[in-house]
């Protein structure tokens, strides 16, 4: 039995998402989506911003939802680091890209293949959620 939407946005409520992406509109976009359907929101431009901010906040995010081909730090860097991070490590993270031949790459997370429509964003959402 799978629980409705509108049950699942309900317990998502404050619940606070990292996205980490280059492409400023995807970025904007998927952070008025997830502010619109109950998430507090977070952005960076790309990996090093993001390990700045997880380093600098009181509270961590929930879930991050993670670019893999980006400038500055890419999404496999990021990882690398965060995953040596005590508190971070074990922050359930969606991975996504343009590039499906990233998804080789990626065990045990959920993948994002872009474009996407918001509601598989949901849906990966309520995967990692289920598996926390």
């Amino acid at each position: 039995l799978q629980s409705s939407p509108a049950k699942h946005l309900e317990k998502q409520r404050s619940k606070r998402v990292l996205i980490i992406d280059d492409e400023f509109d995807i970025r904007m976009n998927l952070a008025e989506d997830l502010v619109n359907a109950g998430y507090k929101v977070a952005t960076a431009k790309n990996g090093e911003e993001g390990l700045s901010y997880l380093r600098t906040q009181d509270v961590l995010p929930d879930y991050i939802i993670l670019d893999m081909n980006m400038p500055v730090k890419d999404g496999m860097a990021f990882r690398f680091d965060q995953l040596r991070m005590h508190d971070a490590s074990e922050i359930p993270t969606i991975i996504m890209s343009g590039d499906i031949e990233r998804r080789n790459g990626v065990q045990n997370e959920e993948f994002l293949s872009k474009p996407f429509v918001f509601e598989e964003v949901l849906e990966a959402l309520q995967k990692v959620s289920q598996r926390k």
